[in-house]
Formats: C-alpha cells, sequence, structure tokens
C-alpha cells in the first residue's frame, strides 16, 4: 500500500475544496524527508538519522494538526499552539475516536518525549513505527477534515 499517495490525494481534495490549507503540502514535505532520513540512517553509521526522522514525525504532526484544527472547528486563530488545539479537540469532543486514540497515543510516545528530553536518541524500529503512527493519524485526521469540507 502506498501511503503517501493516498495522503496525496486527500491533500489535493482538500486544497481543490479550501486554498487556505498550503500547510498540508508542508505536512507531505516533512513525512517524506522523514523517510528519507530514516534511509540514510540505515544505509551509514549515523545512528542520529533516526532522531531526525522522530522531529520531522513531530513537525507533519503539528502540521495537520493545525490545518484540521482550521476546518474542524472553524476557526483561524494562526497562533494557537499545538498543545492548544489537542485540547480543544479533545474538549470539544470533534475527533472521531480511532483519530483520538492516534493523537493521543502520538503526543505521549513520540512528541512530548523527543521534544523535551534533549538527552533521548532514537533507533531505527522507532523512527520507522514514528512514521508509520504520523502517517496513520495524517490520513485519518484527513479523512475527517474532507468529511467537514
Amino acid at each position: 500500500m502506498d501511503t503517501m499517495k493516498l495522503i496525496k490525494e486527500q491533500v489535493d481534495k482538500a486544497l481543490s475544496l479550501n486554498k487556505d490549507l498550503v500547510g498540508l503540502e508542508d505536512v507531505i514535505t516533512h513525512i517524506e524527508r522523514a523517510e528519507h532520513l530514516l534511509n540514510l540512517g540505515l544505509a551509514s553509521d549515523d545512528k542520529h538519522y533516526f532522531t531526525d526522522v522522530i522531529y520531522r514525525t513531530n513537525h507533519a504532526y503539528e502540521g495537520v494538526l493545525k490545518e484540521a484544527y482550521f476546518v474542524l472547528s472553524d476557526k483561524k486563530d494562526q497562533n494557537i499552539t499545538p498543545n492548544n488545539i489537542e485540547k480543544y479537540l479533545l474538549t470539544n469532543k470533534i475527533l472521531n475516536e480511532r483519530v483520538v486514540n492516534l493523537l493521543e497515543n502520538y503526543r505521549k510516545e513520540w512528541r512530548n518525549t523527543s521534544t523535551h528530553d534533549y538527552r533521548l536518541f532514537f533507533n531505527s524500529g522507532e523512527a520507522f513505527l514514528a512514521i508509520l503512527s504520523v502517517t496513520s493519524f495524517v490520513h485519518l485526521l484527513l479523512t475527517q477534515t474532507l468529511d467537514k469540507l
């Protein structure tokens, strides 16, 4: 299954319905760069690429969260933080349950740990899992966003 093809099709459809969601293109870029960094890490002796994968997946996570927030909440607050978006979406029960589960998992297991622990490093398996987790989250959140559009 070509998950990036699926996500790109979703982004194209979202942009055809709402041209303001241009940040979704950056989400794609971050996922593609994460995959590239994973491959570099696997092909070299530099294991730090795997930690860089996590930073890219975090950017993809935060980007899709913000773009979806604009649609799902009907709000345009450009300065809202990812944490406040998460709280808003969860408190107001806007997300489907399967999206909530992925959001909570990614936030707790990947984003929060990598953001707050500068001594933390990831291995190839963790990098691979982060890409799969964030692409799943992106796909499901885009599905819900497209439903609203």
